[in-house]
């Protein structure tokens, strides 16, 4: 990191991060960085104290390993909750381009996404205890959450919002349910490193030059719950592309191979894979009730039933988890019938149709 003195000229807010871009003057400076501060002020700012230890840490971690495909750290002033980074101008949000050409015009961007998200994979296998032992160096953080706890809380809060309409699960889909959960608990060959938010509005693009974002919830978890945003919308979008006909999928895992040579098999692979799918469906499920209070022709309705339809498809075509496919695509046909706007034909929207966020009324 650098260590000499730079004197601030000029300062950017970068909407809509809490990142501020500086003019800098200094021996050793770029022109221009990029400062991260912890969201908000005073008791009651928004995030956690953890985030930015999380995020240094995480990327002194790739640093160290010869990735490259993130920003580089700078400086740090933990005490004063703040961040130096390396400025990615002029390379945009992906998610940006996307709305603003659409999937094919992005298809190399998309390519350099699917390919940076299977390297970093790749490279961050079994090297946990060394992130962690980096982590916890920073700070006196606090006991990590049991993500896998969490996880399975919130599959059941869903579980039992779709039962209150009517969406009764099968002993059949029960099961499958909790077996999913369970193979995407490690001890697994695909844990890796995932940034914690692997979604098209965290990379930034400049033609086919990519760089991956925001690693402040930074952990270790199972590599396909990531991979699994190629394959259903994530939360900017109602639809996405098809990840097989467009090369998606075969750039993430060719990237994938070269640190988790079990991703070659198509069982193991295709068997996760729909867990990862139908489990992100699920916990999406889980704002059920918050989305039915929305008005009528809010996006995140059509969202939530394209989601539970695209997973359903995913495991279709991967012969895995048929009883839990088949109470996703119930709830989808559901929530169709409750909510008439959300009962469209997801083809005439085309790839990464973005999802419209309203005012609340």
């Amino acid at each position: 990191m650098l260590a000499g003195r730079a004197a601030v000229d000029d300062v950017e807010r970068l909407r809509p991060w809490f990142v501020f871009r500086c003019r800098v003057t200094g021996e050793g400076w770029p022109e221009t960085v990029v400062v991260k501060a912890r969201r908000g002020t005073g008791a009651g700012r928004d995030g956690n104290a953890q985030q930015l230890p999380t995020e240094q840490a995480a990327l002194e971690f790739l640093e160290a390993l010869g990735w490259t495909s993130s920003p580089r750290l700078l400086a740090s002033d933990l005490p004063r909750e703040l961040l130096v980074l390396e400025d990615l101008a002029p390379r945009t949000p992906l998610s940006a381009l996307l709305k603003e050409r659409g999937s094919l015009a992005a298809r190399d961007a998309l390519q350099a996404f699917a390919r940076a998200l299977g390297t970093l994979h790749a490279v961050t296998r079994n090297q946990e205890e060394h992130f962690d032992r980096r982590r916890r160096a920073l700070a006196q953080l606090e006991p990590a959450v049991d993500r896998e706890a969490h996880i399975t809380a919130r599959c059941t809060e869903a579980r039992d919002q779709m039962r209150s309409i009517g969406a009764e699960p099968s002993t059949g889909a029960e099961h499958e349910l909790v077996q999913a959960l369970d193979a995407l608990d490690g001890p697994d060959p695909f844990v890796v490193l995932s940034n914690g938010d692997p979604h098209t509005n965290n990379f930034l693009v400049a033609g086919c030059d990519g760089r991956m974002i925001d690693f402040e919830d930074a952990g270790y978890r199972h590599a396909l719950m990531d991979a699994a945003s190629l394959y259903v919308p994530g939360p900017l979008w109602i639809t996405v592309g098809d990840p097989i006909a467009s090369g998606l999928e075969d750039a993430y895992r060719a990237a994938l191979l070269e640190g988790v040579p079990e991703a070659e098999d198509d069982t193991a692979f295709g068997s996760a894979l729909s867990a990862a799918c139908l489990v992100s469906a699920v916990l999406r499920a889980g704002r059920f009730r918050t989305l039915d209070q929305r008005p009528t022709h809010d996006d995140s309705r059509k969202q939530l039933v394209s989601m539970l339809e695209s997973a359903a498809r995913v495991a279709k075509a991967h012969r895995a988890l048929p009883q839990l496919c088949g109470w996703t695509q119930a709830c989808a046909q559901t929530l169709r019938r409750r909510w008439p706007d959300a009962d469209v034909d997801f083809n005439r929207y085309g790839s990464y149709a973005p999802r419209v966020r309203r005012p609340p009324t």
